[in-house]
């Protein structure tokens, strides 16, 4: 399953969500200018985790001027940011369909070698106007009943294949849209496997990446986290938050159980978890709920993060700059 996000799904929970899903779609903006509130975050916490994601524009464009001010608008964000799936240009405006194939091309011309580029729509909305447009990859929407699960499959009147199929906006409990795969080589051809931020610091000290200009072109838009963790791993620092064994201590956030201290460890399966921590995840799905009591059997500080032992395996109680556990 891909999800597609935006600043309305507010501020996610990426740790869990990385056990859930495939890859993400994420709104980078909208018209010409604006910036979507949470994309710098939902990017930083994919490229952190390692959860390859794309990105999507909504277009107001009536015009292909504006189209392509659009595409300068993602590129302006794109900042050397390598991506997994392609950009999807977004067209379903009311008012705009006439100008929807001219803009689609537009967009996708001014975006030259930045990016692969994808067309989002709905089955209506590409069979009113965009019928026979030319796009290497296509992103339909089509809901049905829109009860989380998928249905009937879009059916493109041109007879072009649908690549994606967005199928609900009501997915993982609601309010949350998922999109089914049907082409799986064409959405991520020539797509490195995606790397969290610890997976790459850890290559980086292996010497894969050379030094200096060398490091910093192949690493590109995550060059200054990696290199913050390489030097945080190199230069362990005193921890900033310390737990005690034997003491209680309740979780801010929902949390992923690990085999060992830091995300290189495996996550654990529901079925892993002790008996109680099995009782405290609801969604079966490895996590400690928000609100969990557990007791520290032991603290490891890695780099400047703290993990904890717990009956059920390690999660984090300090973790790149921020506490999860009070």
């Amino acid at each position: 399953m891909i999800i597609d996000v935006s600043a309305h799904n507010g501020t996610l929970n990426w740790e869990k969500l990385k056990g859930q899903i495939e890859a993400a779609i994420i709104r980078c903006g909208y018209g010409q200018k604006q910036d979507d509130k949470q994309f710098l975050r939902n990017v930083t916490e994919c490229e952190r985790l390692g959860v390859p994601y794309g990105l999507y524009l909504y277009s107001y464009a009536g015009t292909e001027a504006e189209a392509r001010g659009e595409a300068q608008h993602v590129k302006r964000l794109l900042n050397g940011r390598r991506l997994t799936l392609p950009v999807f240009y977004d067209l379903e405006e009311n008012g705009k369909g006439y100008m929807a194939r001219k803009n689609f091309y537009a967009f996708e011309e001014e975006m030259g070698s930045a990016a692969r580029v994808g067309l989002y729509t709905g089955e209506y909305y590409y069979n009113t106007y965009m019928h026979g447009v030319n796009a290497e990859i296509r992103w339909i929407a089509k809901y049905g009943t829109n009860n989380g699960r998928p249905q009937k499959p879009p059916v493109l009147s041109d007879g072009s294949a649908v690549d994606l199929w967005q199928y609900t906006s009501e997915a993982m409990g609601g309010h949350m849209d998922a999109s089914q795969i049907i082409n799986r080589e064409k959405l991520f051809r020539g797509a490195a496997p995606a790397k969290s931020v610890d997976e790459l610091a850890q290559e980086v000290i292996a010497g894969k990446y050379g030094t200096g200009d060398a490091r910093k072109a192949a690493l590109g838009s995550q060059y200054d986290a990696v290199q913050k963790r390489v030097n945080e791993l190199l230069s362990p620092e005193t921890p900033a938050v310390s737990y005690t064994t034997g003491r209680t201590y309740k979780l801010a956030v929902p949390l992923r159980v690990r085999t060992g201290p830091g995300t290189n460890y495996k996550a654990k399966k529901h079925s892993q978890l002790s008996a109680d921590g099995q009782r405290h995840d609801r969604n079966g799905d490895g996590c400690l709920d928000e609100g969990t009591v557990v007791t520290c059997l032991e603290q490891k500080a890695v780099g400047s993060d703290v993990w904890i032992r717990t009956p059920s395996g390690w999660i984090a109680g300090y973790y790149h700059g921020q506490k999860y556990i009070e």
